[in-house]
């Protein structure tokens, strides 16, 4: 089961108008079989693939991988190592 995560509030600056950052609630996936859309490799993947693609990626890293750094795939691997909770 999918949990929520809520992004940060849309900013607005000194005159009033809005930035380019929204509101949004996005599933986080807790099983190895959960699918989200990735938004560095650009498609749906499993959080299998991307724990895999996040880990591999740093630990040799891999600078041209779309997965070195990838803030998605470390909220995901704390999600998972945390239980899921």
């Amino acid at each position: 089961m999918a949990r929520n995560l809520q992004l940060p509030p849309m900013e607005t600056s000194s005159n009033g108008e809005g930035t380019m950052r929204y509101t949004a609630t996005a599933q986080v996936p807790t099983r190895l079989d959960d699918t989200f859309y990735c938004r560095s490799r650009r498609c749906g993947v499993t959080l299998e693939k991307c724990l895999d693609g996040f880990l591999e990626a740093n630990a040799m890293e891999r600078l041209r991988s779309a997965c070195f750094r990838c803030p998605l795939g470390r909220c995901n691997r704390e999600t998972y190592a945390d239980g899921g909770d």
